[in-house]
């Protein structure tokens, strides 16, 4: 049976990221440090040994916080490394799943009613999904010159249809586009 060798990515998970940036236990090159407890307390300063023994007695580890500026000590940490990583990447999730995202519909000036229906269809599932939607209205060609009063009203025609899933802000014109953001009903 062969085991196939999996290149791990360097990520919070498996603790690479955070090392680089921050030094731990023997990684600490300097002889001496100052300290931090794991309440926020100072401990002074003392010998890298001292506070890697000091951490081990406490089974924390010794984190390097900052490095030493101006020929003082660098300022270390102790902390529970692994309960730290789980914490960040509980908050991490937590900010990922509270991020909205926005979805785009693109149509054009001279679109057929049922490929306008198509598009409000997926328009809608979006909004049910709770996505906010950008409703652009693109001019091309001889569409440039015709009024942009007739395309704001085009754009909240086909916008009309959603009224009863989406609330809108008024259109914004842009160059030869026309937008309206949709988001869906409180």
């Amino acid at each position: 049976m062969s085991h196939s060798t999996r290149k791990v990515r360097p990520g919070i998970f498996n603790g690479e990221r955070m090392a680089k940036k921050n030094k731990l236990n023997e990684g600490i090159t300097s002889p001496f440090v100052v300290v931090i407890s794991e309440d926020g307390e100072k401990l002074g300063n003392m010998s890298r040994e001292e506070a890697l023994d000091r951490a081990k007695e406490l089974s924390l580890d010794l984190m390097q916080v900052s490095a030493g500026k101006n020929g003082s000590y660098p300022v270390c940490r102790l902390v529970d490394y692994g309960k730290m990583l789980y914490k960040k990447s509980k908050q991490d999730k937590h900010q990922q799943k509270n991020k909205t995202t926005t979805k785009e519909i693109r149509i054009g000036y001279n679109i057929s009613d049922h490929d306008l229906a198509t598009k409000n269809k997926k328009v809608r599932e979006f909004i049910n999904k709770n996505l906010r939607v950008k409703y652009v209205l693109q001019m091309k060609g001889r569409q440039r010159r015709l009024p942009k009063d007739l395309a704001v009203q085009k754009l909240k025609e086909s916008v009309e249809e959603l009224s009863d899933v989406a609330v809108w802000k008024p259109p914004k014109v842009s160059g030869h586009n026309i937008s309206i953001m949709l988001m869906p009903k409180p």
